[in-house]
């Protein structure tokens, strides 16, 4: 059976949401980005509603609330 995805947060450019993806497999969390060729282009971003990523039903509050710590670099 495969796991209920939603969409936790848009983007308006794809490199941002590459970022946050990014931090999410980092812990071990499943998720995945759509409309990633919209994202480049802001009027097409904006037209789609932006590069979307979405993750585990079962994983939405944990992703929340990794995505919401201030990043330490």
């Amino acid at each position: 059976m495969e796991k209920p995805f939603i969409i936790l947060k848009t983007y308006s450019f794809t490199h941002e949401a590459e970022m946050e993806l990014n931090r999410l497999k980092d812990e071990k969390i499943d998720a995945y980005l759509t409309d990633t060729n919209m994202g480049s282009f802001s009027f097409l971003g904006a037209a789609t509603g932006g590069v979307k990523l979405h993750v585990s039903e079962k994983d939405a509050k944990r992703a929340k609330s990794i995505l919401s710590e201030e990043s330490v670099e």
